[in-house]
């Protein structure tokens, strides 16, 4: 399927007009050939003298022309994908051959595969005047700190950018990046994230030194398969290295020479891919191959403002053909953050070319975490004038004392003495479990203490309960008992004697046994009840002179 799609990539490449365009100016050549010989055949066959001469000549010539022209660049180079071994080898063929080359006119030209004519090379971006700014509302860039740099001198949106200062292209698949807006991304999320059709890869600079050449490589290619994976319909553009001083502030990390060589890798994966490159290195070079000193940001490495408003230029007058270019492109400028903002140069400028700034103006549209005394909280801040978001730490508030204790916590100060003015507050009240006091508070610190304490109150005791009991054995009488009982006993036996002497068993002299005394001579019934009431009361003996006789008052029955 890799196959397949390299193949329609470079098919696209190739533009069927402009070769039918080259078939029919070869056939009127032909036949205004023909009527020229009818016409002038001497001087023709004079001209045809003249041919054969220049061609014996032409070798001599062009050996000595090459003596004395310089290198060639990446540009004018011939690509040979065998050079690069089994990289560029697959099972079913691929670009092998290396089927491009340098015309006589130094274009680079492309060898049609089927008809064997050369048409212009669609794989460099050739330059297309008059297309305006809008066409970088179509495209997003992938790189390290040259890239940054690009946002921070506002010639690209922060939300187009996925750089990192010191990144390798070895590293960038799964790395996570942050944006000066602090949102982050890895390269998938970004680009599922983003739709933009064109993808522009500014990657390379770091990593050469001590890099096994086949291992760069190879990496290089995996970004670049990872990249078309995951954008199967975008097109995408490998950017040359950009040249440096070999005696900058990096020399013997970075030379030219390495440049030179990766970006003839680059052309030719380019090539073998079916994507583009963008040559911009012949406008930043000087005659000696390196880093235009008015370009130079003062390391050798780094670029100034004023090569960023030449870069931003060049890559918009080199689109990728077939991607609009409608309106100006509006830079959503955020001001770098923390070893970002190295990138600017004290006295640059802040450039935008083609494009107007939009400058963000955030507000905290969400606390997710309060700030307290102690710990940092967390806001989210977004853009008014867009969707620009990123969140941000709110600094702890710390302490804020009076008289010894925070008025947010009411932690105390530490080695604070307060001189108390205490006042008296409430009453707490006793209860059966503890005692009560007076609450005094400080006026001052809040402090507080305790007075006039009292003791807990006493519990009330219960009542009794009542339990049944059982009653009582019977006990033998005592001997007072007996001895009163016997003597009872002994007085009603005599009583009984002397009625029957004296009375005769009358009953009406004698009395009853229930008034105890005689109707006339046993005395008066009211003395007898009066006898009977002390002797059911007292059980006493009593004689009367009026009874004649000594007889039981009363007794116990």
């Amino acid at each position: 399927m890799r196959e397949d799609e390299r193949r329609r990539r470079r098919r696209k490449h190739h533009s069927e007009p402009v070769k039918k365009d080259l078939k029919h100016s070869l056939h009127n050549i032909k036949l205004k050939a023909i009527d020229i010989w009818k016409e002038n055949k001497f001087e023709c066959i004079s001209v045809g003298v003249l041919i054969v001469a220049a061609a014996v000549a032409l070798p001599f010539i062009v050996s000595s022309v090459k003596k004395t022209s310089p290198a060639p660049t990446a540009t004018t180079a011939d690509v040979n994908l065998e050079d690069y071994g089994s990289l560029f080898a697959d099972d079913e063929g691929g670009d092998k051959n290396g089927n491009t080359k340098t015309s006589s006119n130094g274009i680079r030209v492309k060898v049609d595969e089927e008809t064997g004519e050369e048409i212009e090379d669609p794989t460099v971006l050739a330059e297309k005047k008059g297309t305006k700014s809008g066409y970088l509302d179509n495209c997003v860039f992938i790189g390290d700190s040259r890239t940054v740099a690009m946002v921070s001198y506002g010639v690209i949106s922060d939300e187009d950018v996925l750089a990192k200062v010191g990144i390798s292209h070895t590293a960038v698949k799964n790395y996570t990046f942050t944006q000066n807006s602090g949102k982050q991304y890895t390269v998938k999320s970004f680009l599922q994230a983003k739709s933009e059709p064109v993808i522009y890869i500014a990657l390379g600079v770091n990593g050469m030194k001590g890099a096994k050449e086949e291992d760069y490589e190879k990496a290089f290619k995996d970004l670049v398969e990872y990249i078309m994976e995951l954008g199967p319909d975008r097109k995408i553009v490998l950017m040359a290295i950009w040249p440096v001083d070999d005696n900058g502030t990096y020399k013997g990390s970075v030379k030219n020479e390495w440049i030179d060589k990766y970006n003839d890798f680059l052309l030719a994966l380019a090539e073998y891919e079916g994507i583009y490159y963008l040559d911009i290195n012949n406008i930043l070079k000087d005659k000696n191959g390196s880093i235009k000193k008015e370009y130079d940001g003062g390391d050798g490495l780094h670029y100034s403002a004023t090569a960023y408003n030449v870069i931003i230029d060049y890559i918009i007058s080199h689109p990728v053909p077939d991607v609009s270019d409608d309106g100006d492109y509006v830079v959503h400028y955020v001001k770098p953050r923390g070893e970002y903002k190295d990138m600017i140069k004290k006295g640059d400028p802040i450039v935008t070319p083609q494009a107007s700034v939009h400058e963000h103006k955030y507000y905290t549209s969400e606390v997710k975490r309060e700030a307290t005394c102690t710990d940092p909280g967390l806001r989210v801040m977004a853009c008014e004038g867009c969707d620009s978001t990123y969140e941000e730490e709110i600094p702890a508030l710390g302490h804020d004392y009076e008289n010894g204790k925070c008025k947010r916590c009411g932690a105390n100060q530490e080695g604070y003495s307060c001189d108390h003015d205490w006042k008296f507050d409430h009453t707490v009240a006793a209860t059966y479990d503890s005692g009560g006091y007076d609450v005094y508070k400080c006026s001052k610190c809040s402090a507080t203490e305790e007075r006039n304490q009292t003791s807990a109150l006493t519990r009330p005791t219960d009542p009794p309960k009542e339990t049944p009991t059982e009653a009582p054995a019977e006990q033998p009488a005592s001997n007072e008992s007996n001895n009163q009982s016997e003597q009872t006993n002994q007085q009603e036996s005599s009583g009984e004697q002397q009625n029957s002497g004296e009375g005769g068993g009358s009953g009406e002299s004698g009395g009853s046994g229930e008034s105890g005394g005689s109707g006339e001579s046993g005395g008066s019934g009211e003395s007898a009840g009066t006898s009977n009431e002390s002797s059911e009361s007292g059980g006493s003996n009593s004689s009367t002179p009026e009874s004649g006789g000594s007889e039981p008052s009363g007794g116990s029955e």
